[in-house]
């Protein structure tokens, strides 16, 4: 094969990226994998609580945690200006 077998047939296209875009997008895939994780967590601490494996100490701890948990990605969702994810997957998964 020759190198004209590899030369693009169209134009080539410049992708330019904005390292503010691209920073953005990593923030906001970061918080979208911190939310699953804090909805996977609520879930199994509810499946603890139902089985009785806890004291009611211990339940009050892990609610305020996750509380708290919950807010702290409240605000980090609202300084980065990104609407909560759409909740109709959540349900499947329920």
């Amino acid at each position: 094969m020759t190198m004209a077998a590899f030369r693009p047939r169209a134009p080539g296209v410049r992708v330019e990226l904005d390292p503010d875009d691209v920073g953005r997008g990593f923030a906001t895939l970061v918080l979208a994998l911190a939310e699953a994780v804090r909805e996977l967590l609520e879930r199994q601490a509810i499946r603890r609580i139902d089985a009785g494996d806890l004291d009611a100490t211990q339940i009050e701890r892990l609610g305020s945690a996750l509380l708290a948990a919950r807010r702290q990605l409240t605000d980090l969702r609202d300084a980065l200006e990104e609407r909560p994810r759409e909740t109709e997957h959540r349900k499947d998964m329920s």
